[in-house]
C-alpha cells in the first residue's frame, strides 16, 4: 500500500466489516487478510494473526513477493534469514490455530518455495511429479487449489 493513508482506510473498513457481521450475526462476508512476504515482514507474522483477530477476519494468506526485476529481487527473505522465518511462521501458525484464524502458512514451512519464488514454475511441476498417484494433485493447473487453505 504505497498510498498516504492506504493503511489506515483498509483498517477502517475491515473494521466496519467487523461491526456489521456482528450487528447481524452473520458469519459472511468470509475476511482474508494476506500479506506479501518479503525481508522486511517476515518476524511479524504473529502479529499480522494478532492483528487479522482483532479485526475479526477469517484468515490470513501469505504469499511470498513476486520477483519480477532487480527491485523484487531485493525484497526477497534471504538464505540467512530463513531460520527467523521458520520461527516467526510457526509461532504464527500456532497462534493462529488457538485464534481459530485460518492461513497457509503451513504451505511455507520448509521455505523452499519463499526461496523459489521467483522459480515457481519449477516449484510446481515438481510437485505435481511428487503427487503422480493422484489425479488431482498432479496436474500443475490444479496447484494453487492445493496451497490455497
Amino acid at each position: 500500500m504505497a498510498q498516504k493513508g492506504a493503511f489506515k482506510r483498509q483498517i477502517h473498513n475491515l473494521e466496519r466489516i467487523r461491526y456489521y457481521k456482528n450487528l447481524f450475526g452473520s458469519e459472511k462476508p468470509f475476511v482474508e487478510l494476506g500479506l506479501v512476504l518479503g525481508n522486511r515482514n517476515h518476524r511479524y507474522l504473529a502479529e499480522v494473526v494478532r492483528l487479522g483477530a482483532s479485526l475479526g477476519v477469517n484468515a490470513v494468506f501469505i504469499e511470498p513477493v513476486t520477483i519480477y526485476s532487480e527491485a523484487g529481487a531485493s525484497l526477497k527473505i534471504t538464505s540467512e534469514q530463513e531460520p527467523a522465518f521458520r520461527e516467526s511462521a510457526a509461532e504464527a501458525l500456532d497462534l493462529a490455530k488457538d485464534l481459530g484464524i485460518d492461513t497457509n502458512l503451513h504451505n511455507y514451512l520448509d521455505a523452499e518455495m519463499i526461496q523459489k519464488t521467483g522459480e515457481m514454475q519449477k516449484v510446481i511441476f515438481k510437485n505435481a511429479q511428487e503427487a503422480d498417484d493422484d489425479p488431482f494433485l498432479s496436474s500443475p493447473c490444479f496447484e494453487p487449489f492445493t496451497t490455497a487453505t
